[in-house]
């Protein structure tokens, strides 16, 4: 039987991570976060395989949580989405939580799969 990658979903807003559980759930094992500090938590107790994180959270930003996840899993893919067109919120991302990719919002779910 073939494994299926592990992804997490981290996004305070629930209608964001459902979408996002819906355009990746038939080729991915999707799990969600709300807040940066439940992800790390999961980022603790299992491996996956992509950290896909939104850019503006309460508490703690994607970018915190991003670079925080370096030492917790320095091998995950790590993506970030956007939903404004910030520059140096990107260049940010790029170099500070080592991303791979950004997706700006909103999506369309067949570029997020390409993505992944």
């Amino acid at each position: 039987m073939e494994q299926r990658h592990t992804i997490l979903v981290v996004d305070d807003e629930p209608a964001s991570l459902r979408a996002v559980r819906r355009a990746l759930a038939g080729a991915y094992d999707v799990r969600t976060a709300e807040d940066g500090a439940s992800a790390l938590r999961m980022l603790e107790e299992r491996d996956f395989s992509m950290l896909i994180s939104d850019h503006r959270m309460p508490g703690m930003t994607g970018v915190e949580l991003l670079v925080r996840s370096i030492a917790v899993r320095p091998d995950v893919v790590r993506v970030v989405l956007t939903g404004y067109a910030d520059i140096d919120a990107l260049i940010e991302a790029v170099n500070r939580g080592e991303i791979y990719y950004y997706v700006t919002k909103p999506w369309e779910p067949r570029d997020l799969l390409l993505v992944v």
